[in-house]
């Protein structure tokens, strides 16, 4: 075969590689990508916790508990992590101690409450009103306590 005839191969042989990439790109079957999920993850755990009563034994303490975290973010902004979510996760496994009686799944329950606060930035977004908002944290962290601690079915998967 001679130069030319295998130069003029090369075009071709691109031209079919596009061609099969193409078909690739476009019958390849589609999947969720993880931005979906978390959105779809965000609006469960609010739709959640708009379908939660306020408690009335704990209702005022986990209210507590949220403006605590709520300034320790303000005031520490740089130490989230290290200091208010750990102090936060630590005073709602010690009040859910106190004041339920039943086993918790504990693992389950602090994968899961440490998103409450996603709820209160998700009503702060809709509404704008600080107090609300924390009603709306505190009754996140009591619907945690029924579907992780107080053993009530609730199809929440945040985690796991």
């Amino acid at each position: 075969m001679s130069i030319t005839a295998r130069l003029s191969l090369i075009p071709m042989l691109i031209a079919l590689g596009c061609l099969l990439f193409w078909a690739a790109a476009v019958f390849a079957p589609t999947q969720k990508t993880p931005q979906d999920s978390a959105i779809a993850k965000v609006t469960a755990l609010y739709d959640f916790t708009k379908g939660v009563s306020q408690s009335q034994k704990m209702g005022s303490r986990l209210e507590e508990i949220v403006q605590n975290r709520v300034s320790c973010y303000s005031s520490t902004p740089l130490q989230r992590n290290t200091i208010c979510n750990v102090n936060y996760v630590e005073q709602i496994v010690a009040i859910g101690r106190q004041k339920i009686l039943s086993a918790p799944d504990m693992g389950s329950f602090v994968d899961n409450v440490r998103f409450c606060p996603i709820a209160y930035s998700a009503c702060m977004g809709e509404t704008g009103n600080a107090g609300e908002c924390v009603i709306m944290e505190a009754r996140c962290i009591d619907g945690m306590y029924d579907a992780f601690w107080r053993g009530r079915p609730f199809d929440l998967k945040l985690v796991r």
